[in-house]
């Protein structure tokens, strides 16, 4: 990155780490979507408690540094993280200055919110399909990249949607994704 002028602040960049083929289709389509540039995305195998370092060794391995993009992120849902899992990620991303995008239950309750409010009692992941369906054409299917540009064409109705639901929370429905891509368009 060249150096600034006097003044000039530094373009944001991201590199987001995620464990799922629909985060990563969903952050790609968005984007594209929104022009957005300086925007790394890898997809993991699902590593659980060890998503931090299986992170750090991505960006270790692809050279990743704060000069080529300032915020590195890791996008998580809580599928079978236990509480103890879901703390210790939060302690280790503090300590690495990485920060957590955390949806619960799924990821499909930021996709929800695309198309109606969030509020933070559980919907079960049969319902939370069932809804995605209601609003799609047809059934609603994990990383169908159709469905998912179809999806990201209501962003800003989503962030409206999630605002209530945005602080993370192992105990309650939650989504902070908005504010991450909220960022990502800024500028």
């Amino acid at each position: 990155m060249s150096r600034l002028s006097k003044g000039k602040r530094a373009k944001k960049s991201f590199y987001i780490i995620t464990e799922g083929e629909t985060e990563e289709r969903y952050f790609s389509e968005f984007k594209q979507k929104q022009r957005c540039s300086g925007i790394a995305i890898k997809r993991v195998n699902p590593c659980s408690r060890q998503i931090i370092s299986k992170a750090k060794s991505v960006w270790r391995n692809e050279g990743f540094s704060l000069s080529n993009y300032n915020n590195p992120v890791i996008v998580i849902d809580k599928d079978a993280l236990t509480e103890d899992d879901f703390h210790a990620i939060l302690r280790q991303a503090v300590d690495s200055k990485i920060e957590v995008v955390f949806s619960n239950s799924a990821f499909e309750v930021w996709l929800l919110a695309h198309f109606e409010p969030i509020t933070r009692g559980f919907l079960s992941a049969n319902e939370l399909k069932r809804r995605l369906s209601n609003h799609l054409t047809g059934e609603y299917k994990k990383g169908d990249i159709r469905q998912l540009r179809t999806i990201v064409k209501h962003f800003t109705q989503a962030f409206e949607n999630t605002r209530n639901v945005s602080s993370i929370s192992y105990d309650t429905q939650c989504t902070n994704v908005g504010d991450l891509c909220q960022r990502m368009i800024e500028d």
